[in-house]
C-alpha cells in the first residue's frame, strides 16, 4: 500500500513487502546477493533523481522553456 502511486519497478527499482515475514525475505535477499543489492541501489537511486527530485520533476517545465526561447 505504501508504494502505491509510485512508478517504480517492483523488484527492478523498489523491493516490496506486505508482511513481516516478506520484509525479512527481502532483507536477506539484499544481504546474500551484494550483486542484486548493488544493482537495485543503483536503479533506485537513478528513479528518485528522475522523478522526485527538483531538477527531475522541473526538466518538462525547463524543455518546454527552451521550446518557447529558440
Amino acid at each position: 500500500m505504501g508504494h502505491e502511486g509510485l512508478d517504480a519497478k517492483a523488484g527492478v527499482e523498489i523491493l516490496i513487502a506486505n508482511t513481516p515475514e516478506e520484509y525479512v525475505e527481502q532483507i536477506l535477499r539484499l544481504e546474500k546477493d551484494k550483486e542484486f543489492a548493488q544493482s537495485i541501489s543503483e536503479k533506485a537511486l537513478v528513479y528518485v533523481n528522475d522523478h522526485h527530485s527538483w531538477s527531475g520533476k522541473l526538466k518538462p517545465v525547463l524543455d518546454a522553456v527552451h521550446e518557447i526561447v529558440k
